[in-house]
């Protein structure tokens, strides 16, 4: 249980699942909330083994220096 001032917001503490973005858009605009949409941001895994890493990848390339 929380407890604090009768200030808070009570609803803070709950999580609300909706199905889609225009359902939580319509859920906040009927209760009289603002909101910020935040698109997930997803990284491209490849999925590999991990003896991968262990693999041959070729002769090693030279880098080239810059003399100025």
């Amino acid at each position: 249980m929380h407890w604090g001032s009768a200030t808070e917001d009570v609803l803070s503490f709950h999580e609300v699942k909706v199905p889609n973005l225009k359902a939580a858009i319509d859920l906040a605009k009927r209760n009289g909330h603002g909101y910020d949409v935040q698109m997930p941001q997803h990284r491209y895994h490849k999925r590999q083994a991990y003896i991968d890493n262990f693999g041959w990848k070729g002769e090693p390339v030279a880098e080239e220096v810059d003399d100025e």
